[in-house]
């Protein structure tokens, strides 16, 4: 994702559809402007923010140039605090990570460009999709004012929202807070089944393609590994962001030698020191990281074949199965997006590899595990 200014003549007849309903558009931008959108009334706001506060607008594209967001921001220079304003995603684009890598992209330019040591933004109660959004970028409830808008019969609160430069830098992602332990147990619990499920699914995804190398994406434990045969694989790559993980399978699958590489990588971040790999393994990773950053890793490591699980839930509220670990993982849902099959057979496509392999093992509770193995064209 990338981002440059607002072009008028280019960009509001992208955006202008994009807020779809009187309410949505309340909670957007507490009806500074007209619904539905309207270039002059729109161009009016944006004038009056930049002369009082000295807004810019920008817009998010993607790697082919397609808007996909919109945001303003501005910087008060007596307190060298940022501001976010009026941020928008196109409704196709919701849910799949985009909103957070746009808010990411914002902070970064806010820090790196405009030198502030903090970014602040508000928020109504109603809009809960945005505030999980601005959650998961790292922003923090700084204050409440109760009663502050009211829409038809509904009266919202504002929360004001920020994140400092310091705590942005040092921020943990949350997987690197769940022990080992916690999450074995969980993923094994009979009303689970899936650290079973998936290392039965590994053993076909190690043994199915003609390579050397691999690298298994959210090694976690390691579960699964010992289906590597030496005789077949020069080097497997344990990829994960949680470095108690990693030295827990460096311990775990000695016998692997030199053939087992663990690499701490957040791959949000820092995708771009992946190595080359013939053979991606994805499983319950993209629903972390979402579709573009992990088409940005696949663009990397260039694998031949890339194989996915899924999870399909029939419940998205309770996509965590009941268990006495579940708290374990509370924060998880500040990161985690919904995946849909489509969506990301989509997204391979973009990057120039078919599906060959569709695979579905049911689950306790109604849910399931969808392995989706793809082919570079």
């Amino acid at each position: 994702m990338n981002i440059r200014e607002y072009n008028a003549d280019k960009d509001f007849s992208i955006i202008k559809d994009w807020i779809t309903d009187e309410r949505l558009h309340a909670m957007w931008c507490a009806n500074r402007t007209s619904f539905p959108l309207q270039q002059e009334s729109f161009d009016s706001m944006l004038k009056d923010i930049a002369d009082k506060c000295g807004d810019r607008p920008f817009v998010a594209l993607d790697d082919e140039g397609n808007v996909e967001g919109f945001f303003c921001y501005s910087l008060n220079n007596d307190t060298n605090e940022g501001m976010l304003k009026f941020v928008m995603l196109d409704p196709a684009k919701r849910g799949k990570g985009l909103g957070r890598e746009m808010i990411c992209r914002a902070v970064q330019y806010a820090f790196e460009d405009s030198g502030a040591a903090a970014v602040q933004l508000m928020v109504l109660s109603a809009n809960s999709r945005a505030r999980k959004c601005y959650e998961s970028a790292g922003f923090k409830e700084r204050h409440i004012q109760e009663g502050a808008f009211t829409f038809e019969d509904e009266v919202w609160d504002r929360c004001n929202m920020v994140i400092e430069k310091d705590k942005a830098q040092t921020d943990c992602n949350p997987w690197e807070q769940i022990s080992l332990d916690d999450y074995e147990n969980h993923m094994s619990l009979d009303s689970v089944q899936q650290l079973q499920k998936m290392n039965a699914m590994m053993k076909d995804q190690f043994a199915t393609y003609p390579v050397k190398t691999a690298m298994v994406l959210g090694v976690a434990g390691g579960n699964g590994l010992e289906h590597v045969r030496p005789e077949k694989y020069q080097t497997v790559y344990g990829v994960d962001i949680n470095d108690d993980y990693l030295k827990a399978v460096a311990k775990r699958y000695e016998e692997l030698g030199d053939v087992l590489q663990c690499i701490k990588v957040d791959l949000i971040n820092d995708f771009a020191i992946l190595p080359k790999a013939e053979l991606v393994i994805a499983n319950l990773l993209i629903e972390y990281i979402g579709y573009s950053v992990f088409q940005n890793v696949i663009r990397q490591t260039e694998p031949e074949y890339v194989s996915c699980v899924i999870q399909i839930n029939t419940d998205e509220k309770k996509w965590v199965s009941e268990s006495p670990y579940i708290h374990a993982f509370d924060d998880l849902d500040k990161v985690h997006c919904q995946m849909e099959e489509d969506v990301l057979k989509e997204k391979m496509a973009e990057i120039g590899y078919e599906g060959i392999m569709r695979e579905m093992e049911t689950l306790p509770n109604g849910k399931a595990l969808l392995r989706l193995d793809f082919m570079k064209k």
